[in-house]
């Protein structure tokens, strides 16, 4: 093989102690895909890119000050801000002209976890700007739309911003209503001295599998994440990321043509999904996540070492579960790849312990239901 192997459909460690951390609470993250972001006749929305450097620096200094104390930002800062931004719950969205790709505006919002509210989630809207050349074209409420969307989709309850009087009638007109009184402590600018460091490298994570994304999202390890399958679609954050798989058949024909040209393609012995190689290469994962549970539903170890021979010091992680013990056991597994083997554990003890919660309230003897999974009909294919 060409890339060093860990498997494993073995059953966790059922005595891990209980720990609800922010690691196993997390839900939802932000960093939406551009091709799912709504569009006007004139510009579109989709999430902030490196490629946007000089045109964000130069819609923020319509806002604010650009410049601190290690001087203006940098490109290098910028990607680094990028990166970290689906760690953060941060996301940037920016508006872009359709016709000459000129940014028109941009907007951020961050999400606050609290433990009031049931452990309630709240979005933080920041930095909203229209270019002074694009304003009367609807830009900014569409900004502030797209950040209530990315918000309702995180959980949040509420959202909040801070603007100045003479801006306070925009926001109205958004949906937004005055609520209480900011107060601000100004603590002066930042200790002069050199620019932050880089963040110490971490492994690069690249999910073949839907259920694997969300396991390495709700391990708060999405920030490892560089690539997806096409059919990684949960968080919303794992949109975007670069997709690195495509099915050889038309995922969206009638039940029965799909079904037949699967069948097709498995007799003919060739893969049912095209891997892109060059992209998987230039991610450099450290670990790649697969399965070998079924080579119709998801792409396979054998398929990943025939694309990704140039790839010999990547770690392949393959799942195979069969029972509920086997998923739970998947979690540790895919914890311990990523080098966060007591996030696996402690998420596994608060799943567990949420099973345990609902087993009292099944009643003594009561019948077990019966339930069918199927894929597609027709035919009907199980799942």
């Amino acid at each position: 093989s060409s890339v060093a192997s860990l498997s494993s459909a073995s059953s966790c460690d059922a005595d891990a102690a209980f720990d609800a951390t922010a690691a196993a609470r997390s839900g939802p993250l932000l960093a939406p895909s551009a091709t799912s972001m709504p569009s006007t006749q004139d510009f579109l929305l989709r999430t902030a890119e490196p490629r946007d450097f000089a045109a964000m620096c130069e819609l923020l200094s319509q806002l604010t000050v650009l410049d601190g104390p290690c001087g203006p930002p940098t490109r290098g800062d910028w990607e680094r801000m990028l990166a970290g931004a689906a760690a953060r719950e941060q996301s940037i969205v920016v508006a872009e002209d359709a016709h000459s790709g000129a940014l028109l505006g941009t907007a951020s919002l961050i999400v606050e976890h609290k433990l009031v509210r049931g452990c309630g989630r709240v979005g933080h809207v920041e930095d909203v700007v229209t270019h002074e050349k694009a304003r009367g074209r609807g830009v900014g409420r569409a900004l502030l739309g797209r950040l209530a969307e990315l918000a309702r989709e995180a959980g949040c309850y509420k959202v909040i911003l801070d603007c100045a009087d003479k801006n306070a009638a925009f926001y109205e007109k958004s949906g937004y209503r005055r609520a209480e009184l900011q107060m601000r402590l100004d603590l002066g600018p930042p200790q002069r001295g050199a620019r932050p460091p880089a963040p110490a490298p971490s492994k690069r994570v690249l999910s073949l599998l839907s259920a694997s994304t969300e396991i390495v999202c709700r391990l708060g390890c999405a920030h490892l994440l560089v690539g997806r399958s096409h059919g990684c679609d949960d968080p919303p954050l794992a949109t975007a990321l670069p997709v690195v798989t495509a099915p050889r058949v038309d995922p969206n024909a009638p039940s029965l043509q799909l079904d037949e040209a699967v069948r097709a393609q498995a007799a003919a012995g060739g893969p049912i999904y095209q891997i892109r190689s060059e992209l998987v290469r230039s991610l450099r994962p450290d670990v790649i996540i697969t399965q070998e549970q079924c080579r119709i539903c998801a792409v396979t170890p054998e398929d990943v070492d025939a694309a990704c021979v140039a790839l010999p010091s990547t770690a392949l992680v393959t799942i195979m579960p069969v029972t509920l013990d086997d998923v739970l056991g998947d979690v540790v597994t895919i914890a311990a790849a990523l080098g966060a083997p007591e996030r696996g554990r402690r998420l596994v003890a608060h799943m567990r312990a949420r099973l345990g919660a609902i087993a009292p309230l099944v009643p003594a003897g009561a019948p077990a239901p019966r339930v069918a999974h199927l894929e597609w009909l027709p035919p009907p294919v199980g799942g």
